[in-house]
């Protein structure tokens, strides 16, 4: 044992904590230093990684009365992650996934299920969409740029309340593309931009959406962040929201 950490010292001249012999007792004393032990040295986490696996839950809101819940439970290469959200007059969003990330390769693939429940002036709609694909990291040392594409199958159906037998129901395959963009900063703070295009096979149309946020960490332990969202449905209405968000990681 003694000599394993002598030269686990001699290897480590650049630790700020060196091993040493102690004269009068002959034992080689080495610091409270995880790198000395042979443990390997924790990787700082920026949470704005899009692989990065860590636990928390978070708090959002936003413009037109948007409230969402977040949570994100990581182990290792396996990643869960789920939101339910409303911005009122019963509207209803959700989100569930699974991601996976190889390390050696920076391949990661997930699976989504996502959906929303809105009822206005007496017109219920409703959808669900089941989407599968995955990423390729980058790594330029601060930055991140992550390429990605799904593939996937959407239901949807609409009732109006006063119009008996009124119910319309579709369904599309879907396929969708986009790139996520990060810049990291040495304090852990993260700027991103996230622009994307879905293709709804039915309707033969592009829905197009760009994202642009940061956080910012509060502590160790805790970031604010922010992100607007800027959404075209084909040829349809261009949709705008703002967000903040408050999350605690474990």
């Amino acid at each position: 044992m003694k000599t394993t950490l002598l030269a686990v010292a001699l290897v480590s001249t650049f630790a700020a904590n060196a091993a040493y012999l102690d004269e009068e007792t002959g034992e080689v004393v080495v610091p409270e230093n995880p790198e000395l032990l042979g443990e390997p040295a924790q990787e700082k986490v920026n949470y704005g990684d899009p692989t990065a696996s860590f636990k928390g839950f978070g708090l959002t809101t936003g413009s037109k009365g948007f409230k969402q819940g977040n949570f994100v439970y990581g182990s290792g290469d396996h990643i869960f992650s789920g939101d339910v959200g409303t911005s009122g007059d019963k509207d209803i969003t959700y989100r569930a996934r699974y991601f996976n990330i190889d390390r050696e390769t920076n391949i990661g693939w997930s699976v989504d299920v996502l959906g929303d429940y809105k009822n206005h002036d007496g017109v219920k709609t409703s959808s669900n969409a089941f989407l599968a694909g995955g990423l390729y990291k980058m790594d330029f040392g601060n930055i991140i740029v992550a390429p990605m594409a799904y593939a996937g199958y959407a239901t949807g159906e609409t009732q109006y309340k006063d119009v008996p037998g009124s119910k319309l129901k579709a369904d599309s395959y879907l396929g969708q593309a986009g790139v996520y963009a990060m810049y990291g900063f040495e304090a852990g703070h993260w700027l991103y931009v996230n622009p994307k295009t879905t293709y709804v096979f039915k309707d033969k149309n592009f829905n197009n959406q760009i994202e642009v946020g940061g956080g910012f960490m509060v502590t160790d332990n805790s970031s604010l962040g922010f992100k607007s969202e800027l959404s075209k449905y084909g040829k349809g209405k261009t949709d705008f929201l703002n967000t903040v968000n408050y999350y605690v990681y474990f």
